[in-house]
C-alpha cells in the first residue's frame, strides 16, 4: 500500500513545462497577536527575513505569531482563463493569508492550542478581483511554537519560500507534496499496524 502511494505521487505530472511562476525568498516581518484575526498592523516596525524562515534557527526562543509581508506584480503572460495561486510548502503550525488587506485563506484557529498543519502544503487561490495593476501585497500570519515546546524541528514555527503562478501548474506540485508528506506516512503507518496485528495473531 505504501509503495503504491509513493508511486502515485511520483507519477503525478509536474505541470506545464516553461510555465511562468514567481518564487519569493524574502519578506518583511513583524510580531502579531496570536489570539486575534486582525489585519496587518499599520504602524508595525518591519524587519527583513530570508525564506524559508525556520524559527528553530532564526528565533529559537520565540513562540506566538508573526506577520510576513511580500509585494508582487501580476504575471503579465498569465492565460486569461487561468487563476493565480499561491503555493506554500510549509507553514507551521497554522496561518492566515491576506491579499491587499482582504482575508482569502485560513487553515485553522489562531488561539491555543494551535492545530498542527506543519506537514500539509497549502495552495491558496488569489482572487483576481482583489489585484491592483501595478503592485500587490500578500500578508501571511503564521502562528507556531518554539523548538522547546515541540518534539522536532519540523514542528517548530516557520514559513517556507513562496511561489506564485497559474493554479493549474501549482496544483500538481501541491498534489505531489501532499501525497509524499501526508498520504505516504499514513500509508506506511497503516501497513505497519496491519503487519503488527498479523504477527500478534501468529
Amino acid at each position: 500500500m505504501a509503495l503504491l502511494v509513493l508511486l502515485a505521487a511520483w507519477a503525478l505530472p509536474a505541470g506545464a513545462a516553461g510555465a511562468v511562476t514567481l518564487e519569493i525568498r524574502s519578506a518583511q516581518t513583524t510580531p502579531a497577536r496570536a489570539d486575534s484575526r486582525d489585519g496587518f498592523p499599520a504602524d508595525a516596525t518591519l524587519s527583513y527575513v530570508q525564506l524559508p524562515d525556520e524559527w528553530a534557527r532564526t528565533r529559537p526562543d520565540f513562540s506566538g505569531a508573526l506577520w510576513y509581508r511580500v509585494h508582487f506584480q501580476p504575471l503579465s503572460d498569465l492565460d486569461s482563463d487561468d487563476l493565480l495561486a499561491l503555493y506554500i510548502g510549509h507553514a507551521c503550525s497554522t496561518m492566515d493569508v491576506h491579499v491587499n488587506g482582504q482575508l482569502v485563506h485560513s487553515n485553522g484557529r489562531m488561539a491555543e492550542p494551535l492545530p498542527n498543519n506543519c506537514n500539509h502544503p497549502q495552495l491558496v487561490t488569489l482572487p483576481s478581483a482583489l489585484f491592483n495593476r501595478t503592485s500587490n501585497v500578500i500578508d501571511i500570519k503564521v502562528a507556531g511554537y518554539r523548538l522547546g515546546e515541540v518534539g522536532s524541528r519540523q514542528r517548530a514555527g516557520g514559513l517556507s519560500e513562496l511561489q506564485i503562478g497559474p493554479q493549474s501548474v501549482l496544483a500538481w506540485r501541491h498534489a505531489r507534496q501532499t501525497a509524499l508528506q501526508v498520504w505516504a506516512p499514513q500509508a506506511v503507518s497503516a501497513t505497519l499496524l496491519l503487519m503488527g496485528g498479523f504477527m500478534f495473531v501468529l
